[in-house]
């Protein structure tokens, strides 16, 4: 069998990014192994349905898999592929691609691809179609009591990154409703689907949430706030990064 592996284990939003990539790996004739980390694994092969990717847990890889997995070279062999995706904006790593810095960093991921399989069109970026959340009514109920949530509330997310090395952002939000916070205390970000579907107003900075916000049938004003660090610096001067990424009617903020 002709195995494929992924090298993007963190990131929700990249898991779901890269999947018309993955697609395309396997329309190919390859089995796609999509090793994913421990904080997002459980959540992962439980409620998050794919075409092609069959993840497994990256702290589980052992034998020729994890040797190539940590390599931050690509391998392209006629019965074995392996793409470090989350090298190639790395200056140190021997991925780097420093002739795609005219792409914002996600379509970095696709020319890196293309670069190697140049049948593949960079302008796929039909992500929601190549995925599908399966939903758990009974954690999403329970979350809500969790939180004690209402009728009319605002949610809020002031996090990103994946913990244990999350950052805070703050910002500040109308006070007159009640605000449900995203917070350590949520084990599985799925199980927010629910809280998301129904809330007034969405605050969250750019980060995963904003990919399942995408998939789910919100009525939510929706507000986006950018990556700003602790010491003020911001990851991102503008939002074109996302242009292509997102297509609900985001508010968005620097």
């Amino acid at each position: 069998m002709k195995t494929a592996l992924i090298r993007q284990p963190a990131g929700l939003g990249d898991i779901f990014w890269l999947q018309p990539i993955v697609n395309h790996i396997a329309s190919r004739g390859f089995h796609v192994l999509y090793p994913v980390c421990d904080h997002y694994y459980d959540g992962v092969i439980q409620q998050l349905k794919t075409d092609n990717s069959n993840f497994v847990r990256e702290s589980e890889l052992s034998g020729k898999l994890l040797e190539a997995y940590r390599q931050t070279k690509e391998i392209i062999e006629d019965d074995f592929e392996y793409y470090p995706f989350d090298c190639i904006s790395d200056p140190s790593s021997q991925s780097f691609r420093k002739e795609y810095s005219y792409t914002t960093v996600m379509e970095r991921k696709y020319h890196f691809y293309k670069f190697i399989n140049n049948d593949f069109d960079v302008n796929d970026n039909e992500w929601r179609k190549c995925c599908s959340i399966v939903r758990n009514p009974e954690r999403e109920k329970k979350l809500k009591e969790f939180f004690n949530v209402g009728s009319d509330y605002i949610f809020v997310n002031h996090y990103f990154g994946t913990p244990p090395g999350d950052v805070y952002r703050n910002f500040d939000t109308r006070t007159d409703l009640q605000i449900v916070s995203n917070d350590h205390a949520v084990e599985n970000m799925f199980d927010l689907c629910g809280i998301l579907e129904d809330a007034k107003e969405i605050h969250t900075v750019e980060t995963s949430f904003c990919y399942l916000i995408e998939m789910l049938d919100t009525n939510a004003t929706l507000n986006l706030y950018s990556r700003k660090m602790p010491n003020g610096i911001i990851q991102h001067n503008d939002f074109s990064y996302i242009d292509k990424v997102y297509k609900k009617d985001w508010i968005k903020h620097l």
